[in-house]
């Protein structure tokens, strides 16, 4: 998809930040174009409900989880209140045992709350074991905590739906995420790269170039891309300039 001549003009004259006007163009153009799967790292439904258009479905984890309940009961009735409220959502759930069989267990446990339930397993050994007699239970799988090519290949190999690198942790260690991702998608085809730990926007920039399947972060990050002065500034401009009104 390209801009027109006189809407590439456009941009150029209004967004007069090449960084910024880089990131939103290619963002949102790539979104149109490959249907990127937006997922919300949350399990809070007003988070969700607030970008509920959007989204393909939420992912969790325990430290998650933790920020939005007290124990095991609260757990569980936030769980149902989620699926009753967004009943299409797929809903990525995380195991928390650190064994291949403990994992295999909570994988069907988590299973039945609901057909939308995507199983997340770290890429660990254990992980990988698990992964293998999981997925012959044919429940989806997120291979989370892909840190590497051969972690990606071998949860690729092992039936998971979706691969979830975690950008934000890896750029921490210093490694060049941009060229990992690039290398990552081109090297999996029989599952979809979910990018995780999405902290900035040019982490989005970074997924979108690459053309991930999918992408997960906050609520803060996506209400960073709409909060943002240049944005702003130009809605007001052509507010108070405006007179006239199509209603």
């Amino acid at each position: 998809m390209k801009l027109c001549k006189n809407e590439a003009n456009f941009c150029d004259n209004f967004y007069s930040r090449k960084s910024f006007r880089r990131f939103f163009c290619a963002f949102f153009l790539n979104l149109v174009k490959f249907c990127m799967e937006i997922f919300l790292d949350a399990f809070d439904i007003e988070q969700i409900r607030k970008y509920r258009p959007f989204l393909r479905g939420i992912t969790t984890n325990p430290l998650i989880i933790s920020k939005s309940v007290d124990n095991q009961s609260d757990f569980y009735e936030k769980l149902q209140s989620i699926l009753s409220t967004f009943p299409d959502l797929l809903i990525n759930l995380q195991v928390t045992k650190p064994d291949a069989d403990g994992m295999i267990a909570e994988a069907a446990k988590i299973a039945e709350f609901s057909p939308n339930m995507i199983v997340k397993i770290p890429l660990t050994f254990e992980g990988l074991k698990a992964i293998k007699e999981v997925s012959k239970m044919q429940i989806p799988i997120n291979g989370t905590l892909c840190f590497s090519l051969i972690q990606a290949k071998m949860a690729e190999d092992s039936g998971v739906k979706y691969i979830s690198p975690f950008l934000g942790r890896m750029e921490d260690s210093g490694e060049d995420i941009a060229s990992f991702v690039d290398k990552l998608v081109k090297s999996v085809s029989g599952a979809k790269i979910l990018a995780a730990s999405i902290r900035t926007a040019r982490h989005l920039e970074i997924v979108t170039q690459a053309k991930c399947a999918a992408f997960t972060c906050s609520q803060s990050v996506l209400d960073n891309i709409f909060d943002n002065n240049l944005l702003v500034g130009g809605l007001v401009s052509f507010q108070e300039a405006n007179k006239f009104s199509f209603l």
